[in-house]
């Protein structure tokens, strides 16, 4: 099962967002896959990864993913449906230059 990541950035150069995706993993100690970094309209970078969870149990994949997260950043308000599809988001990360971090799981239908 994977999730999926969002940071949304203050960075001006492309090199930028890559060095606060690196604090941010490095924070997490995991390594992203599926990595896009993309330049915003206004100013700053969005960032999306995914993290694989190796683990089988659902509700120990949504404590990961909030344990995770509080390792980014803290005050994090859960959102969507714990038995489904959880979200989280925070305006307060813990990593320099990043404004908002979000993640989101989908349980696969069987």
């Amino acid at each position: 099962m994977k999730s999926t990541w969002t940071v949304f950035t203050k960075a001006e150069k492309e090199s930028d967002a890559e060095k606060i995706l690196i604090m941010i993993l490095s924070k997490m100690h995991r390594n992203g896959d599926n990595i896009e970094i993309s330049p915003q309209k206004k100013s700053g970078f969005k960032i999306s990864f995914t993290l694989d969870h190796r683990l089988e149990e659902w509700e120990h994949i949504v404590y990961e993913c909030i344990s995770l997260g509080q390792q980014a950043g803290y005050g994090w308000q859960l959102l969507g449906d714990i038995s489904r599809g959880p979200s989280a988001m925070t305006n307060r990360p813990n990593v320099p230059g990043a404004e908002m971090i979000g993640w989101e799981i989908t349980k696969k239908k069987k």
